[in-house]
């Protein structure tokens, strides 16, 4: 008979070991803090960002070495974080990106269109999330009466304007490739 109490049925998961953790003096710490009162607007962040169809306000948070625009914290990170604030009815034109990208609804509430036409829609109420998969067309707009906001994450660290695909006839109606 086994004894239900034993640690030796703990399992791996919950195995911790000793240690020390790593010293940061405060003024180091201040890099790794991002204040949402003082993030700076990216009005170049995607094609269109500000036109009146698709306007929306984008923030980077966290953005390793600025490489998707300006961002609060810029340290070594595997992902890029941003605030999207956008009325009702604002989008991007549908694109794909080769990595993953998170959408967490804060404010509103959100559809996103996927597939090569756009032709699903999956919805975001308040703290609901979706992480579209790598090379799934998609775009993303504010369904509701007011302002929205969420939060995107770009799944890699990398420069996440790089290998952005959009459909042909995307370019042939806006005249870009990006």
């Amino acid at each position: 008979m086994t004894n239900a109490t034993s640690t030796s049925a703990t399992p791996a998961r919950y195995r911790r070991k000793a240690g020390v953790g790593r010293k940061m003096e405060p003024a180091e710490i201040e890099r790794y803090v991002a204040r949402y009162k003082d993030l700076k607007e990216d009005p170049n962040a995607f094609p269109g960002v500000t036109s009146n169809a698709s306007r929306r306000r984008i923030c980077y948070v966290i953005s390793p070495d600025n490489l998707a625009g300006p961002a609060a914290i810029t340290t070594p990170h595997n992902f890029h974080l941003s605030y999207l604030e956008s009325e009702p009815g604002k989008a991007p034109p549908l694109h794909a990106h080769p990595y993953a990208e998170i959408f967490i609804c804060l404010k509103g509430k959100y559809a996103i269109a996927w597939g090569d036409a756009g032709e699903n829609v999956v919805e975001l109420e308040q703290y609901d999330t979706f992480s579209v998969p790598p090379g799934v067309m998609r775009k993303v707009y504010n369904v509701s009466d007011g302002p929205g906001m969420i939060i995107g994450i770009y799944d890699g660290g990398g420069d996440p304007l790089e290998g952005i695909t959009v459909p042909q006839s995307v370019i042939d109606e806006l005249g870009y490739d990006r």
